[in-house]
């Protein structure tokens, strides 16, 4: 009988039971990274998700779907380029086409100063300038009026300096038709702002004409009421969407002009 035991100990210590905790240790690793992996992939669509609504509003609601209209603009005419300028024909179109634009902002320009100085006139009013709703309107109108006209002579000054290559660059595949940086968009930025002023400046007369006589209310105790930090809140919010939106436009066009020189070295 003690030998049969002998017998049976290598059968207890061959250490096959010593395998089972490094595959429950790796198990649970697989485990854990298909956690993390998922989590991962949720994530990421749901920042894509964001992201495309985001630019959706941006193109659709913010910039009135006019970068659909400088999207079909440009298609047409790079339809008639299919490569690179070479000949004296295609070097006109490309002037036409860019005389086309830069007039166009020459315009845009004009009209936003003109917007500019009449809300400011208009909130020199009395009536005007003691209403809330209409004061904010205003200044709105006055805001949105400057960024116009700060974009539009940005471009009339950075893009004119290109010699004609933004439509070169559009042709490329580097640069997208559709999105938050895209050519159309930027292209349509001075018009959106001086559409929102003008929409503004609307407000301003119908709200003078509907509140005309109202005075801006304030609690007892002398601190702005309710609806003037409403109003504080929008021409902020307002002001700090117009810079942000000229520092994107600034870094996107630079950004442009670098590549184009760097395919003219090559």
């Amino acid at each position: 009988m003690p030998i049969a035991d002998d017998a049976e100990r290598p059968s207890e210590l061959d250490g096959s039971h010593l395998d089972e905790e490094p595959l429950r240790s790796l198990s649970r690793y697989s485990i854990s990274a298909d956690i993390v992996r998922s989590r991962t992939s949720c994530l990421s669509t749901a920042f894509s998700a964001v992201s495309t609504m985001s630019s959706d509003v941006y193109s659709h609601i913010l910039l009135f779907r006019l970068p659909e209209i400088y999207n079909w603009r440009i298609t047409q005419h790079m339809e008639t380029i299919p490569g690179p300028p070479v000949d004296a024909s295609l070097e006109d179109k490309s002037r036409v086409f860019a005389r086309g634009l830069m007039q166009e902002w020459k315009w845009t320009t004009v009209l936003s100063g003109l917007l500019l100085f009449t809300s400011k006139g208009l909130l020199r009013v009395s009536g005007v300038a003691e209403d809330l709703v209409a004061n904010t309107f205003g200044t709105i109108s006055m805001i949105c009026a400057f960024d116009g006209l700060l974009i539009g002579a940005f471009y009339l000054i950075a893009v004119s300096n290109m010699h004609g290559e933004l439509l070169r660059m559009q042709n490329t595949a580097r640069f997208r038709l559709t999105g938050w940086r895209s050519v159309p968009s930027l292209l349509a930025a001075p018009v959106a702002w001086l559409a929102w002023s003008a929409i503004s400046l609307l407000a301003l007369i119908i709200s003078y004409v509907w509140h005309a006589g109202a005075t801006i209310e304030t609690e007892s105790s002398g601190h702005p009421s309710a609806p003037s930090y409403i109003a504080h809140i929008a021409v902020t919010g307002v002001l700090l969407t117009g810079i942000v939106h000229f520092v994107v436009i600034v870094h996107s066009v630079s950004k442009m002009d670098s590549v184009v020189e760097q395919d003219v070295v090559v």
